[in-house]
Order: structure tokens, then sequence, then C-alpha cells
């Protein structure tokens, strides 16, 4: 790798972790603690932390299968030869969004933690719902360069992979 790239990799590492610790700030401060507390949960509020928790761990499995799936490609598919530098750059936006998702659900399922340590639970907070929905974003978008990466990367086969027909 060039230094240039070596360098902006490190400044948007950078970047991404003062955003992280501003977000985790933002999300504390949002929602001021004027809930009710409770002593037990209702039904309701099981289920909808069932519900939440089911799709939190959904999103960051997925995630991380997507952070393997890229390196597995990068290996088999670039076994012995340099991988172009718009390909690198696809693969690392989709390790960096699928490793936002994964922080994200970390966040989400964090502060449902602190909400059940101080004896309430309301998931509709943005204290909830904007980790949870970012992490979802992300992931998405997550997908959608991982998708460009695996097409262009069916593109880019060398001669020696794509098999020969005999009129050729």
């Amino acid at each position: 790798m060039s230094r240039s790239i070596v360098r902006s990799f490190y400044f948007y590492a950078a970047v991404g972790v003062v955003c992280l610790l501003l977000l985790q700030i933002t999300f504390n401060q949002l929602t001021p603690l004027n809930e009710k507390e409770t002593s037990e949960l209702t039904k309701v509020q099981e289920k909808d932390m069932e519900v939440f928790l089911a799709m939190d761990q959904l999103l960051i499995s997925l995630a991380t299968l997507t952070i393997g799936g890229v390196t597995a490609i990068i290996f088999q598919r670039y076994k012995g030869r340099k991988v172009p530098p718009l390909q690198l750059r696809r693969a690392i936006l989709s390790w960096a969004f699928s490793g936002f998702s994964l922080v994200c659900g970390y966040l989400s399922y964090q502060k449902v933690e602190w909400m059940l340590g101080n004896s309430f639970l309301n998931l509709h907070k943005g204290l909830v719902r904007w980790p949870g929905f970012l992490q979802f974003a992300a992931f998405g978008l997550s997908l959608l360069f991982l998708l460009n990466f695996v097409l262009r990367a069916l593109e880019d086969a060398p001669k020696s992979d794509v098999p020969q027909t005999e009129g050729e």
C-alpha cells in the first residue's frame, strides 16, 4: 500500500473514533431520566425486549458475516495478485460500515442494559431507537458495498479462471 492510502486510513479511522465518541455522548444526553421505575416488566415489555434483542443479535451476526465474506473473497480471488485500488476501497467501505453496525449494535444493547439497571424500559426512546436505526442503516450500506465488491471481483477474473470453449 502506498503511504497516502495508509495516512488517509488512519485519518478516517481517527475521525470515525471521534464520531463514535460524540455519538455516545449525544445519546447519553438526549433522554432525561423521567421514566417511571418499575419493579417488573409487563408482558408487552418483555416481548418487545425479546424482539429487539433478537434483531440486534441478527444484525450483529450478519455484519460479522459480511466482514468475513469480504475477507474471504480478497484472500481467495486475489491470491498472489495485488488487489486493485478501487476494489480495496470497496472492501474497506464494506468493512467500515459493518464495523459501525457492530458498534451501534453494542451501543443499543448497552443502553437496554442500562435502562434495566435503572429499573425502567422504554425501547421507543431515542436513546435506543437511534443506535438501532444506525445499526440497520450501516449494515445496509455495508451490503451495498459488498455486492458492488463481489460483482467487480467477478468482472476482474483473471483469464486463467475463465473457462475456455473449444471454438476459441
